[in-house]
């Protein structure tokens, strides 16, 4: 049987085109794994990040317990590393500093449940995803930390400004420690406020009275994409890549300290008395007087 010539030249044709396409299919084929591993690296970079993030939280962690230590030392209470009690009390719950480390704990459990996603800085669409979920975090998240706080303090500086208005600082004052933590700040209060300040100073033999400061606490979380770490001064404090809390308070009260039987404390109502608002970000900010609100 004879073969036609058209068949002739189909048949090489079919052949050539069998070559080329098993030449091609491999290529496709190895570009996908390429593609895959560059996916997973991006995505490892953003893991990265958010561990570099939790590894400076630990660190600042650490430095809380080194001026800790110190202070017992100081005080000869201790020789040597403070016991359990200390160390889990090292960043006090009732100061900005705690509530710096909640918002933290909570952008933690969001990327844990992965209502935050990781980054992935070569997927545009990903990495939209991953600020509209940042930002819902933020809002949800300033809401809920908006709280009456009473904090104790010590009033550790006064400053008359005018004869209606002064500045007084105020330093956190960790009752399981009994020494000072963290970072003074301001807030302008009236002239009562400070002659009661004076009057419990000389009426505490032991040393510098100890006063519950009330207010109304406002995270002031934001998103800045171009913070990426928390900095030589950390300011405002760093919560995560993105994220960082300019805190303000509004003032209420500066009550009495008193410390109950069981060890926990509680305030003197008669000891009450109210000032002006103030505001401050970061653990060293300043206030304003006449029920203005501001911000470092």
């Amino acid at each position: 049987m004879k073969l036609s010539s058209n068949m002739g030249i189909t048949i090489p044709a079919v052949a050539l085109l069998i070559l080329i396409c098993g030449g091609v299919a491999p290529t496709a084929l190895a570009q996908s794994p390429e593609l895959d591993l560059s996916r997973e690296n991006e995505r490892l970079k953003g893991r990265i990040t958010e561990l570099e993030a939790t590894l400076d939280a630990a660190m600042e962690k650490i430095n809380a317990l080194e001026v800790i230590i110190e202070s017992l030392r100081k005080q000869g209470n201790q020789t040597s590393a403070p016991p359990a009690s200390t160390v889990e009390s090292a960043i006090p719950e009732r100061s900005p500093e705690g509530m710096v480390e909640i918002a933290r704990m909570l952008y933690g459990e969001a990327v844990e449940s992965e209502a935050i996603p990781a980054a992935s800085p070569s997927d545009d669409a990903a990495a939209i995803r991953r600020v509209r979920a940042i930002e819902k975090w933020i809002s949800s998240t300033d809401r809920d930390l908006k709280q009456r706080v009473k904090w104790p303090v010590l009033v550790t500086n006064v400053e008359q400004i005018d004869k209606n208005l002064a500045r007084i600082e105020l330093t956190i004052w960790n009752p399981r420690t009994g020494s000072i933590f963290g970072k003074p700040f301001d807030t302008y209060v009236t002239p009562r406020v400070v002659e009661r300040i004076r009057r419990e100073g000389l009426r505490n033999e032991d040393g510098p009275p100890v006063f519950v400061f009330e207010a109304i606490f406002k995270p002031g979380l934001r998103y800045d994409e171009r913070r990426t770490e928390a900095g030589p001064f950390n300011n405002p404090p760093f919560i995560a890549p993105g994220i960082e809390m300019e805190w303000k308070t509004t003032f209420k009260s500066l009550g009495n300290y008193v410390p109950d039987e069981d060890g926990t404390e509680s305030e003197d109502p008669s000891g009450n008395d109210t000032g002006a608002e103030t505001g401050s970000g970061s653990g060293s900010g300043s206030g304003s007087g006449g029920g203005v609100e501001s911000s470092e």
